[in-house]
C-alpha cells in the first residue's frame, strides 16, 4: 500500500522503515535488566533494531515507596 505524504505529522506515530512502508513508534520500559537482555537475545530480536534498544547499567530492584 503506498501512502502519500502531504505533511510530517505522521512521523510523530510512525517511523519509516522502507519506501512508503510505516512503522508504529512505541516506547516500552522496564527497569529489570534480564527483560532488555531477552529483547536483544531472544527469539524476537529480529524486531527490534539494536540500536533503538537502550539500557541502563543499573536496575530498579528493592525500590518501594
Amino acid at each position: 500500500m503506498k501512502v502519500r505524504v502531504a505533511d510530517d505529522h505522521h512521523t510523530t506515530f510512525f517511523h519509516e522503515a522502507h519506501e512508503n512502508n510505516f512503522v508504529p513508534r512505541a516506547v516500552y520500559i522496564d527497569l529489570e535488566p534480564t527483560v532488555g537482555d531477552e529483547v536483544r537475545n531472544g527469539t524476537y530480536r529480529q524486531l527490534f533494531h539494536p540500536e533503538q534498544v537502550i539500557a541502563g547499567r543499573e536496575d530498579a530492584a528493592n525500590n518501594y515507596y
